[in-house]
């Protein structure tokens, strides 16, 4: 059992997909303190142990840019806690950032990285330099004996086109776990939305292109939020899909969320399904009961028109 810790929502990036947005600016309209303290994330911290939680991931927000970042990550080990790092890894491009790691035991890092170069990267994070920044970053950690480095890339309109470069990107750079999530929008400006939010069917060959191309270069590619009628074609990548994972086994590996500013504890398995909707077609469909469906919000904005139920029961063996 692991709990997802977000200990503040202050950001050296300012990516164009981000879900947490609409979060932070409700804290800061309420005059609310965006970040947790280090006592209350110290706090988050002994309350997984107590659920007994053999794992944390600490994310944000930017947890690297904490004055505290250091000290949270020690807490955490000393708890006997795996750690898991989600991160934009920038400031790590110091190789004295990554000091800490010498005496632990291996933490894994998940770094987004949302294109192949600095033109598509920068225009997701809407921060010039950003791109170089985490590639040094990458290479630092991967250098590193103690850190284990797992690629993040969320889809967009503005990089879905080049999906499958940015894996190759990242398998140059020595990665070769690879997550890719369409992406959460709940909550977003319809504007903001149309902008970001492409159409699954957009997205469909670019999705199966980076698949094509991890299975022939031993890369593990996953995702999430891609229901699997969308890739109906290729039924030999439905075993890539994270929501699978999350319905088979989801109860043996409980998920939940602490997070600044909120005062209930989330239990993600829960949640994660209330904020997906599935057509009255999904109910024909021979993997309904291992599909969760696209966002609410998706549904909402593009409708059901896309999703196919998949009907020959020979199929669900490939899961």
């Amino acid at each position: 059992m692991y709990t997802d810790i977000k200990v503040g929502y202050s950001c050296n990036n300012n990516c164009t997909h981000c879900v947490i947005e609409p979060i932070k600016v409700s804290l800061q309209d309420g005059d609310e303190s965006i970040d947790s303290s280090t006592d209350t994330v110290k706090t988050f911290i002994d309350e997984a142990c107590d659920r007994g939680s053999d794992s944390v991931v600490l994310t944000g927000g930017e947890i690297t840019i904490r004055n505290d970042f250091h000290e949270l990550v020690h807490y955490a080990l000393s708890k006997g806690l795996k750690v898991t790092i989600q991160t934009n890894a920038r400031k790590l491009a110091k190789p004295e950032m990554l000091s800490f790691l010498d005496n632990t035991p291996k933490i894994q890092f998940i770094v987004a990285i949302h294109g192949p170069t600095a033109d598509i990267h920068d225009r997701v994070t809407r921060v010039p330099n950003s791109f170089n920044q985490t590639v040094l970053s990458i290479e630092n950690l991967i250098k590193h004996k103690n850190a284990e480095v797992c690629g993040k890339l969320v889809i967009s309109k503005v990089n879905r086109t080049q999906l499958r470069d940015t894996v190759e990107f990242l398998a140059n750079l020595g990665i070769t776990r690879i997550m890719m999530a369409f992406p959460h929008a709940e909550d977003f400006p319809e504007e903001v939305f149309k902008a970001v939010v492409p159409t699954y069917k957009d997205v469909q060959k670019h999705v199966i292109d980076a698949l094509d191309f991890a299975r022939d270069n031993s890369l593990k590619l996953e995702f999430e939020t891609i229901p699997l009628c969308i890739l109906k074609e290729r039924p030999e990548y439905w075993k890539n899909s994270l929501d699978i994972k999350y319905m088979l086994y989801g109860s043996d590996d409980q998920a939940f969320i602490q997070a600044t500013g909120e005062d209930e504890l989330k239990d993600w398995e829960k949640l994660r399904k209330q904020i997906k909707t599935k057509g009255e077609q999904c109910n024909l469909c021979v993997l309904d009961k291992v599909c969760e469906g696209p966002w609410t919000e998706y549904v909402d904005c593009f409708g059901h028109e896309e999703f196919e139920p998949v009907t020959d029961p020979a199929v669900v063996e490939m899961i």
